[in-house]
């Protein structure tokens, strides 16, 4: 088998390696620049719900060029939300963004991300991201019917023993016939110069103890008697108020939290059985303990005209659950912009929008203690756009 052995290097053999090392050199350089840009780890940054808040950042990590503006100030856009660009730097940009969350609050509706381009002092709404959560957020319904209601006292069903206090109870709960069609048990709640009670107990499956009023309503379902024989434009007035019942809780003159009263016009007309859904909104601290509830009708208010029995068929209660498993949640955004002929700098900026199902709570925290809020990384491909 033949050798082959090279022939000495002259001077044009010289010339040609000179020139294919300058394309060897010309093939390695970088075409593409990368940076991550984040917030820092030491706390979580916290944001108004239903306000889009500039996303503004504390650190960056790049290649060879810088992308992000780490001077503070700026109005209304903070230079910390800005990645910056030169009108030379036309390329296709990678951008993908990181949102950590280390607890999803039971009502969070959803988080919107928006990504704007400033050139010229102008904005353009590029992307946008919305990250729905409430889907998995179900209604819980419980309903306690009259028979498990007690306020007897003149009955003789129930004894009574006043305690430390006094109650004037609603009357013996009754079966009752609405005008020959609806049989149901009921507990009339009289009209006289007195406030007039009847308890329950119920334990809410899954009850969140971060809600509020709003997320709670128990709807008070009644009939009024045709005592009176045009009930319509009268008022009656409910108060609800709750007992929650862990271990080794004091019970004393403060044992009752959280009433809430409120009058409702009556439906009934002549001598027609209308029945009456009243809803009242309270807040319980203590849901997930059993709970009881005394609910109340004050006829000796001026707020209560209807001069006639409140038969009291039932409380459906309609409250918002916690979420059966809480955990921790990152949202990725990724947004491929093309920049193409620019004639002047401009810069990116991110915002954030959480909104929430209850208007009580105002405020949702991104973040935490060593759990970086934001982290943003940037690619630049194909210099020159595409």
């Amino acid at each position: 088998m033949p050798t082959y052995v090279s022939s000495d290097v002259n001077a044009g053999d010289t010339v040609l390696a000179s020139q294919m090392n300058q394309v060897r050199a010309d093939a390695h350089e970088p075409t593409t620049d990368s940076a991550r840009i984040y917030a820092s780890t030491a706390s979580s940054v916290t944001i108004t719900n239903g306000t889009p808040t500039p996303i503004e950042f504390d650190l960056e990590a790049h290649d060879t060029d810088t992308f992000w503006t780490s001077a503070g100030g700026g109005s209304p856009i903070p230079n910390k939300s800005r990645i910056t660009r030169t009108a030379t730097d036309d390329a296709l940009y990678q951008l993908d963004l990181q949102v950590n969350m280390p607890d999803v609050h039971t009502t969070l509706d959803d988080i919107t991300i928006k990504l704007y381009k400033n050139q010229g002092g102008s904005d353009t709404l590029l992307k946008t991201h919305t990250h729905k959560f409430n889907e998995s957020v179900s209604s819980g319904k419980v309903w306690v019917g009259a028979s498990d209601m007690f306020g007897d006292l003149t009955g003789g069903t129930l004894s009574y023993n006043s305690g430390a206090s006094t109650f004037n109870l609603a009357n013996t709960r009754s079966v009752i016939i609405y005008n020959g069609g609806l049989v149901a048990e009921a507990i009339p709640y009289p009209d006289s110069n007195n406030v007039n009670h009847a308890f329950f107990t119920v334990r809410l499956p899954y009850y969140d103890t971060n809600n509020s009023a709003s997320d709670n309503t128990f709807k008070i379902h009644w009939v009024g008697d045709s005592t009176r024989n045009i009930l319509t434009g009268y008022d009656v007035y409910w108060e609800l108020a709750s007992f929650d019942m862990p271990d080794d809780k004091g019970i004393n003159a403060s044992t009752w939290t959280n009433a809430t009263g409120a009058k409702f016009d009556t439906n009934n007309t002549n001598t027609e059985y209308w029945l009456n859904v009243d809803p009242i909104n309270i807040p319980i601290a203590g849901g997930n303990s059993p709970l009881t509830f005394a609910l109340r009708r004050y006829s000796s208010s001026g707020d209560d005209t209807m001069n006639a029995n409140a038969n009291v068929l039932g409380i459906e209660i309609d409250y918002k659950p916690a979420i059966a498993h809480k955990h921790d949640e990152t949202i990725h955004v990724r947004h491929l912009v093309n920049e193409t002929g620019n004639t002047a700098d401009w810069y990116y900026y991110y915002t954030i929008t959480a909104t929430n199902t209850d208007s009580n709570i105002t405020t949702t925290d991104i973040g935490a203690t060593s759990y970086a809020p934001y982290d943003l990384s940037i690619l630049q491909l194909y210099t020159g756009g595409v």
